[in-house]
């Protein structure tokens, strides 16, 4: 009823436009059948345990495109960088939530057990998988060192009290076979993580995951109708399916740079590069021979001096 309308207006606010669905390729849980790029049109397909709907991590994804995209692309092109450099404002950050803060500190940290197994869920919808993943493989690995410290902590005890009790042999035979388990345990703990990392990501629906950022602000490029894959551009007005009408009605644009520019600019970079390179070695070395030249003349000061000098050497090179 209304109700539902409401709530389908609020979604297909931030979604308006189906390009920036498509490239924030926001996936979405269908009941329990699987993940598919959300569509506001049939937003009452996808399911969610959040009452707003998308994820925190969603939200900040969603609102930072919109401030940070290009203005052609429905955008309010933001360069927070620059505005940072004018003094407009000090800093850019999501802020959390009490909602959120609690619910973590309810369900993660305050449970004791979660020290070896992480709630991967809760951390995914707050902070993100790459989050979601790390804290995983920790508990992972912190549940896994307890197989390496009891047996660790009796062959320190037999090492200790082995043939002159009170000091630590480290040639007691028994080393050898602990040595053994340590090979076996590498072993078995980097299968362990790898079956537990394809769990987690066909969980997260992240089997196809593919690294990509949006394009800086500060990127200056041709704006040209067409797609940017691994092959490089696609342009729209080559493309034979398509007609000239077509082609005029197409309102899909990218920012493109033909590599040819970035090859000058490699070109032109490397010598100057390669200088400062050479003057940091150059500059070390006469660091290196100074202090030497000061140690065979017996000067009282030279390791101070040497020292001032290497730190303004390198304060030189930052800036």
């Amino acid at each position: 009823g209304n109700q539902q309308k409401i709530q389908k207006e609020k979604i297909d606010l931030p979604l308006k436009d189906p390009r920036q669905r498509e490239h924030l390729s926001l996936k979405q849980l269908i009941a329990d059948v699987g993940y598919a790029n959300f569509d506001g049109t049939n937003y009452h397909l996808f399911t969610s345990i959040d009452p707003r709907f998308f994820r925190s991590m969603d939200r900040q994804r969603l609102i930072m495109s919109i401030l940070r995209g290009k203005k052609w692309n429905d955008g309010c092109e933001i360069d927070f960088e620059r505005e940072i450099k004018k003094k407009v404002f000090t800093s850019v950050y999501p802020l959390h939530t009490r909602q959120g803060q609690t619910y973590l500190l309810d369900n993660w940290l305050s449970q004791h057990y979660h020290q070896f197994r992480q709630p991967e869920n809760t951390i995914r919808d707050y902070f993100g998988e790459k989050l979601a993943f790390y804290f995983s493989y920790i508990g992972f690995y912190t549940h896994w060192l307890t197989f390496l410290a009891i047996p660790g902590c009796i062959t320190f005890i037999i090492c200790f009290f082995g043939k002159d009790v009170g000091s630590l042999d480290l040639d007691h035979d028994v080393t050898i076979f602990y040595g053994i388990y340590i090979s076996l345990w590498a072993s078995l703990f980097l299968e362990g993580w790898k079956r537990k990392q394809v769990v987690l990501a066909f969980r997260f629906n992240a089997t196809d995951f593919v690294q990509s950022e949006d394009p800086r602000p500060q990127f200056k490029g041709d704006k040209v109708k067409g797609r940017i894959t691994k092959a490089g551009l696609i342009e729209f007005k080559k493309m034979a399916e398509i007609s000239p009408e077509d082609y005029e009605k197409i309102n899909e644009y990218v920012l493109w740079s033909p590599p040819i520019k970035r090859i000058i600019k490699y070109i032109l970079g490397t010598p100057i590069i390669g200088t400062f390179v050479l003057a940091v070695i150059v500059g070390t070395f006469a660091l290196l021979a100074f202090k030497t030249f000061l140690d065979e003349k017996n000067f009282s000061g030279g390791a101070i001096l040497g020292s001032f000098l290497n730190a303004l050497f390198i304060m030189f090179m930052n800036t």
